[in-house]
């Protein structure tokens, strides 16, 4: 009776040690699967974001595992860790590569996080696939094994700035150079990246006007300040940069000190989670233009991955109860997964690093080839995809909708926005405006 007891306790433990560490709840894996890891922000105030990638990466694995896997019906395998912040990315980092073995990993999807876990992947010769960290110094690290399959910050802000030239000055009637921007963004290294390297420098390359430059600290609780000097510049567009609780609290404060532009740019912001930012603001929501690296219509994919993404939805809203549109960032790891494992690791045989490079710098495809903008092809003295772009999507009634680059538009853009309190819309005036 005593041993039958003890062996409980241990199992007890056991479980209750993976759960502590984040591993995965499937069963162990055995010598027919292919071990992964999977880095991201699960808890903490980045959770919404990581959980979403995660789902996707899952989806992902769980779509190929039933097409028959990999390496002669190999199921692949995912181990998880829980990069709340600095100190976790670490240690979780550390914990798979040496207690768990992996050999490859996926995540982290924030910058300042991936500051930390990719050099220690690097240390151990451990394959990095980036999903979305896009600072630019992490480009110019030096990690061999590193891939970064979403765009460059300052990249990311070049095609922002374009986009107010191809897009929003034709719907303002305005000329571009007369255009007063006040750009708002976060003092990080991200931040300054896209928003001051990237988006401000093609401005200035391009004739346009900012009116402003503000960083800030993205812990402030209060933006009224910023916000009334703001509003003395009279501009047309705010282009603002935040994470989840800092965008928030500035779109509040510009809600209550009445700050209209003629038009509202959420660039690269990952607060613009339709459902809980409705919640929070109701139909001034409606209008904002998002620019991110997911949306646009599937018309223009391959006829392979317009079936698989199509799976991929349908398994979303069967297992989570809601659709994609109200949680994009799932599409991030979704993409980021599927690419890997379909263009990457069969071709490859193994997760040796060399083998997976040599792959990895001759893959060269186009925009039909995945549902991330642009195409895929990695530079080998980077890692960085080359061809990754962004995507301007207005929201309106809690959905995104793309509106340009043109070839991926599904709405012809409503432009100028009206003020705060005056932004209901009815569905059907904007069925009017999809692009058939």
């Amino acid at each position: 009776m005593r041993k039958r007891f003890e062996r409980v306790v241990i199992i007890l433990i056991c479980c209750m040690l993976c759960h502590f560490w984040g591993g995965s709840a499937t069963a162990a894996p055995d010598s027919d699967e292919v071990k992964i890891g999977v880095i991201l922000p699960l808890t903490g105030p980045q959770a919404p974001i990581g959980r979403e990638v995660l789902r996707g990466i899952e989806l992902a694995t769980e779509m190929v595992n039933d097409m028959g896997g990999i390496w002669n019906g190999k199921n692949i395998y995912l181990l998880t860790g829980d990069a709340a912040n600095a100190e976790s990315a670490r240690t979780e980092t550390e914990r798979l590569i040496t207690v768990e073995k992996v050999k490859l990993l996926i995540g982290v999807y924030s910058s300042s996080l991936a500051f930390v876990v990719h050099p220690i992947a690097d240390k151990y010769n451990a394959v990095f696939w980036e999903t979305n960290a896009i600072a630019d110094r992490l480009r110019q690290m030096g990690h061999e094994n590193t891939y970064f399959f979403g765009p460059m910050a300052s990249g990311w802000g070049e095609q922002a700035a374009d986009c107010v030239v191809e897009l929003m000055a034709p719907k303002l009637n305005m000329d571009p150079k007369d255009i007063k921007i006040a750009v708002v963004y976060q003092g990080t290294e991200w931040g300054k990246s896209l928003s001051h390297d990237g988006f401000i420098k093609r401005a200035k390359e391009l004739g346009l006007n900012i009116v402003i430059d503000a960083p800030y600290d993205p812990n402030s609780m209060n933006f009224s300040s910023l916000i009334l000097k703001i509003k003395r510049t009279n501009p047309d567009i705010v282009h603002t940069q935040n994470y989840l609780d800092d965008g928030y609290r500035l779109f509040r404060d510009a809600r209550k000190n009445g700050l209209n532009p003629k038009i509202w740019v959420a660039d690269g912001c990952p607060w613009a989670y339709v459902a809980e930012a409705f919640q929070k603001f109701g139909t001034d929501m409606n209008y904002v233009i998002d620019l991110n690296q997911v949306g646009g219509g599937i018309q223009n994919l391959s006829p392979t991955v317009q079936s698989q993404y199509k799976e991929f939805l349908d398994r979303y809203q069967k297992k989570y109860k809601t659709t994609v549109s109200a949680a994009s960032d799932v599409v991030i790891g979704y993409s980021s997964a599927m690419a890997l494992y379909e263009y990457v690791l069969p071709e490859a045989g193994s997760l040796d690093p060399e083998r997976i490079k040599k792959v990895a710098t001759d893959i060269s495809l186009p925009a039909t080839a995945t549902v991330r903008p642009g195409g895929i092809k990695f530079d080998p003295n980077t890692g960085q995809n080359t061809r990754a772009g962004v995507v301007a999507r207005q929201i309106f009634n809690k959905q995104y909708y793309a509106v340009w680059p043109k070839a991926a538009a599904e709405l012809d853009a409503i432009l100028p926005i009206p003020p705060f309190g005056e932004r209901a819309i009815d569905q059907q005036e904007v069925d009017k405006r999809l692009i058939k």
